[in-house]
């Protein structure tokens, strides 16, 4: 893209915020203000540019549409690669919808303005519904168990006790208890076999020779900064959900929770069900910010 196009870009984007809905503080129903820009010609003959599709390109493409009265054909979203989270933000078509990785919590107020946005946005196979009522009823239909959880050395000793005495093993403890961790409880049918999947091989080097759209060869460094786990086993992920979680009657002494998501929807395991996995995001990951990314390919 040429240095003319980015400056249009960037102009655009300042055009539809200028034009687009204010919120008050800590208030999630929008405020409709008058315009703060202005502009001559119509819309409906010029193009927008923007790099990378994560929520900033999709939200401007929205506000331009809706405020600025922009051809939704006369905007365009640029990624680096065509797979699933492109190389900058995310990737997607007008006739599949788009997924991007710069996804945020509706709660979190700092992001209210996207209630107000997705709001506006019809669902593609909701007829009736908003794009904010689709994800809604997805919340509440897929019951969550997430926590943001710190290790301790005996705890991280106590996780991954099947590798004591192997070389790496002090360096995987010493990195897991360096800063939290995101762990997640994962139901449905084969659970594990799903999240292995997604998460691609352990070396990371492999990943990306061979599943360049993985989670692996996307946000991992190497095989100990490797971005996440997974349980191998149907009795792996009962251990591990023990240690995580404290499953109820158990004499484990569970993972200090800093921080524990809601959780909405139904919950309920049947007793004996083996769809059970434990996912864990990695120390590297929670510091670089990239937490969400997990989330978001579980769901």
């Amino acid at each position: 893209m040429g240095i003319d196009a980015m400056k249009a870009t960037m102009g655009l984007a300042a055009l539809a915020m200028g034009t687009s809905m204010y919120m008050k503080s800590r208030n999630k129903a929008a405020k409709l203000l008058k315009p703060a820009y202005a502009y001559s010609g119509s819309a409906q003959d010029r193009h927008a540019y923007f790099v990378g599709g994560g929520l900033a390109s999709l939200s401007g493409a929205a506000y331009l549409i809706r405020d600025c009265g922009f051809k939704g054909e006369n905007i365009h979203i640029y990624e680096g690669l065509p797979i699933l989270g492109g190389s900058n933000d995310g990737i997607g078509s007008v006739e599949g919808g788009f997924v991007c990785r710069g996804g945020r919590m509706l709660q979190e107020e700092t992001y209210e303005n996207f209630w107000e946005l997705f709001r506006s946005i019809p669902s593609l196979d909701s007829p009736g519904k908003s794009l904010t009522d689709e994800i809604l009823d997805f919340d509440h239909a897929h019951g969550t168990w997430c926590q943001m959880v710190q290790m301790e050395r005996e705890e991280a000793e106590t996780f991954y006790a099947e590798h004591q005495g192997r070389p790496f093993f002090p360096a995987l403890v010493s990195m897991m208890t360096s800063a939290p961790c995101l762990v997640m409880k994962l139901t449905g049918p084969d659970a594990i076999k799903t999240w292995r999947g997604l998460l691609g091989p352990t070396n990371p080097e492999t990943a990306r020779a061979t599943q360049p759209g993985c989670i692996r060869a996307l946000y991992a460094i190497d095989g100990t900064r490797n971005a996440a786990h997974g349980s191998d086993s149907p009795a792996s992920a009962e251990r591990e959900l023990d240690l995580c979680f404290k499953e109820e009657g158990s004499t484990a002494s569970g993972l200090s929770p800093v921080y524990a998501f809601p959780q909405v929807g139904d919950k309920e395991i049947e007793e004996g069900d083996r769809r059970l996995a434990v996912i864990l995001v990695r120390p590297h990951v929670i510091r670089e910010g990239l937490a969400h990314v997990a989330v978001q390919r579980v769901q």
